[in-house]
């Protein structure tokens, strides 16, 4: 599954129906294969992902809310970078990410603040390549930095009781300091995400 995802043979998609396919199969052919096993597993699934799909639509909700209330053009007025030096438009812009994606999901906060944001990050001289290599980080950051991190509670959704709260903020720790080092040194050296399309050309 991960070899096809990473191989270019599959979508995110067809490798998570790959992985249950191949789920199925291990189960049918371990000797525990049964009926009322089945319907567990479908019980538990539908659970998880009603679960999943209130949290998803509750985002969206969220975010055209926010649009509905011209958000996008109240920040705008707010980051100028006429009159503020561009580290600290970044600056804001980081922040501003790190706070849309700990509540909604990242097609979400995207969408809402591209059409305000490029302008900006144009008019500084930056390259909207490596912009959107940032955004992406930073929305993703958002996703699991605590206390609201979207993805937290989806993980817990999963998981129901068998795990605490408390103890996925804990283990998510250390992949949200590689993440802030990883921002960190994209910002400070931005042809980490455009070494690709230098080799190409």
């Amino acid at each position: 599954m991960l070899g096809g995802l990473y191989g270019g043979v599959f979508t995110s998609q067809e490798a998570a129906a790959m992985g249950a396919g191949f789920a199925f199969i291990a189960w049918l052919v371990s000797g525990r294969a049964s009926f009322p096993g089945l319907f567990e597993a479908l019980r538990s699934a539908l659970g998880t992902s009603a679960g999943l799909y209130l949290l998803i639509i509750g985002a969206n909700m969220f975010g055209g809310h926010l649009n509905f209330a011209n958000m996008a053009q109240a920040l705008s007025s707010v980051i100028n970078p006429e009159t503020m030096p561009a580290w600290l438009v970044l600056a804001l812009l980081a922040v501003m990410y790190l706070v849309l994606g700990s509540i909604f999901d990242t097609v979400a906060a995207v969408v809402i603040t591209v059409p305000f944001v490029l302008p900006i990050i144009l008019s500084m001289g930056f390259d909207p390549i490596w912009w959107g290599v940032v955004t992406l980080t930073l929305v993703e950051i958002g996703m699991i930095t605590p206390p609201i991190g979207m993805n937290i509670f989806v993980m817990k959704a999963v998981v129901g009781n068998l795990v605490r709260l408390e103890t996925i903020f804990r283990g998510v720790m250390p992949f949200l300091a590689a993440d802030m080092l990883r921002l960190v040194l994209l910002i400070a050296f931005p042809s980490l995400s455009l070494w690709l399309g230098t080799v190409l050309e």
